[in-house]
């Protein structure tokens, strides 16, 4: 009877455990951290062309309302320290709304509200990782949630143009096989550590 009633008890300590001071809650209930790319007029090419004048790479990633796994990656991944520095410091990130109103201009000049755009580029679930560069073209996609090794690990591949090598482009599991020393330096260990 007393493992049973403590199970209960923290299970209930468990879902009223609130989330990390840096994750944000946007009014239309999708997470972001305190160190993206909040202050954006939503005109993605010149969010790009910043990003590049900063010498980051530009990143949107895309969420919707209610997606645990969306939740997963700000409260697990993004809690990380080294993986939240090496992106912060590499890359300019963007959330948005897979179901969102906001408009946004797309790297062709058209506007059109957030779920528009997730459909244009083909978004079908959350979360949807997007590299693009500063005209608009997807350098790698990272279709839902990675752990957070693996996940550090594709921004790792970007950072070092893994996708312009022949060798493995279109083949981040080779590149990652080769490059794993790089990808554990930025991570601090391997992917259990």
């Amino acid at each position: 009877m007393f493992p049973l009633r403590l199970a209960s008890l923290l299970l209930v300590a468990a879902i009223a455990w609130p989330a990390s001071a840096a994750t944000i809650h946007r009014e239309d209930g999708v997470h972001t951290e305190d160190w993206f790319n909040n202050q954006s007029f939503m005109e993605l090419k010149e969010d790009a062309r910043d990003a590049v004048a900063q010498e980051k790479g530009f990143v949107v990633i895309w969420e919707q309302p209610g997606c645990g796994s969306c939740q997963r990656l700000h409260e697990v991944n993004f809690q990380h320290p080294k993986l939240a520095d090496y992106i912060g410091r590499r890359f300019s990130v963007m959330v948005m709304n897979m179901f969102g109103e906001v408009p946004v201009t797309d790297f062709d000049g058209e506007v059109m509200p957030e779920k528009d755009l997730a459909f244009k580029h083909k978004v079908s679930f959350t979360p949807t990782t997007i590299f693009f560069d500063a005209d608009g073209k997807e350098l790698f996609r990272m279709p839902g949630y990675f752990n957070p090794y693996f996940y550090l690990a594709g921004f790792v591949f970007v950072a070092e143009r893994g996708f312009a090598d022949e060798a493995t482009r279109g083949m981040f599991p080779r590149w990652l096989q080769a490059n794993g020393p790089k990808v554990r330096a930025a991570f601090g260990g391997g992917p259990g550590s």
